[in-house]
């Protein structure tokens, strides 16, 4: 479309007799100029040469705001998104949190002629490959979509699950468990998590929350990997049954699948270092209080798997990915060399640790003043 616009030129106003600059003091000829030619600045309007005064210029099309280019926050399609991830996390992050289960397995079949730290880096380097990895997905989610990658993660993972089932020597097991089946759940579970918050904003930590409590589900999360690498093994330890660990194991994933479904609510209004604080607070009491003083008794263990769960569903999120590769065979190396109580006391160190972490970076996001009611 061709618009032709004529530039204006007002006329000069009338100049009475004698009025011109020869006839005024050069002070009040400057002042009147001043008035009428007002100074140049960023924002000044010129008027364009005399020989621009017809000009032909080239509109294109914009398309106007569409007031539904939202976040749904809601809605069938909104809904799907966090069913597909629910499902995607049960399977990628679920197996991470069942790791524990396989690893007692190995330990006492195909890897009996092992130490336990040295089978603890099979389901440690499956958890890194699955949390590093994101580092590269996350840009191929943004630039190619979702389908591809979900194709690629999905043939990786249930590949290298079928092979897992034939696997008799170390190498089997760190290449199929460790370096496939780790790739296929770092592309399902990077995929699941990105595609959540494309469809919510008001409601993203509720919609992420149910997203996540497929990794709980799946489960029937350095600090978590490691506890619920080694809390089969720790409970085999204090003589209970291998069927006990693995009931106290899923009831920890239950309430750890609560704990997600709740404190997406809770972030929501609260904020989400808030409530990640608090959720770190207390999981610290539940092992100082409950797991140390108490783990050689099922009760004690039955409960701190209700709370321990309840805390730690929203970990999972936040746990670095070096720390997953080398926190299994380090609590397993102390199971072995200083005893079960020195591993506990250790992972209640690690979540004292990061609270203190969590404080100053609220201090900080605060500009160094502490508010207690500030949402953040």
């Amino acid at each position: 479309m061709s618009i032709t616009t004529q530039a204006y030129h007002p006329s000069p106003p009338d100049t009475p007799p004698n009025a011109g600059p020869s006839n005024l003091h050069p002070n009040i000829y400057n002042n009147i100029h001043d008035e009428e030619t007002p100074p140049q600045t960023a924002f000044s309007i010129l008027e364009p040469p005399a020989h621009l005064s017809a000009i032909t210029t080239h509109t294109t099309h914009i398309r106007p705001l569409d007031p539904d280019d939202t976040f749904p926050d809601g809605g069938t399609r909104s809904w799907l998104v966090v069913l597909g991830s629910f499902f995607l996390l049960m399977a990628s992050y679920g197996m991470m949190n069942s790791t524990g289960v396989l690893q007692n397995y190995f330990a006492t079949h195909q890897l009996a002629n092992y130490s336990t730290s040295a089978v603890g880096w099979i389901p440690g380097l499956f958890t890194f490959f699955g949390l590093v990895l994101s580092v590269q997905i996350g840009p191929m989610f943004d630039r190619y979509g979702p389908t591809g990658i979900l194709i690629a993660g999905s043939c990786c993972y249930v590949a290298g699950l079928l092979i897992l089932a034939e696997c008799k020597l170390y190498w089997h097991f760190m290449l199929t468990l460790g370096v496939v089946m780790g790739s296929g759940a770092a592309l399902l579970s990077t995929a699941a998590m990105a595609a959540v918050p494309q469809w919510f904003d008001r409601r993203v930590g509720l919609a992420m929350g149910w997203a996540m409590s497929g990794a709980g589900v799946g489960g029937l999360e350095l600090e978590v990997f490691a506890g619920l690498g080694l809390y089969p093994t720790y409970v085999v330890m204090q003589g209970f049954s291998v069927s006990t660990s693995v009931i106290l194991l899923s009831i920890l994933n239950v309430f750890s699948t609560i704990g997600r479904l709740i404190t997406g609510v809770i972030a929501d209004k609260y904020g989400r270092i808030n409530t990640q604080t608090g959720l770190i607070c207390l999981g610290a009491l539940a092992i100082f209080t409950i797991w140390l003083p108490f783990g050689h008794t099922l009760p004690g263990l039955y409960v701190f798997s209700c709370v321990f769960g309840l805390a730690s569903g929203s970990f999972l999120s936040l746990a670095p990915a070096l720390a997953t590769l080398i926190c299994i065979p380090i609590g397993g190396e102390m199971l072995e060399k200083v005893g079960s109580r020195a591993m506990v006391a250790y992972l209640g160190g690690v979540l004292v640790v990061a609270l203190g972490m969590f404080v100053m970076a609220r201090w900080a996001s605060l500009s160094y003043r502490w508010r207690w009611q500030a949402k953040i």
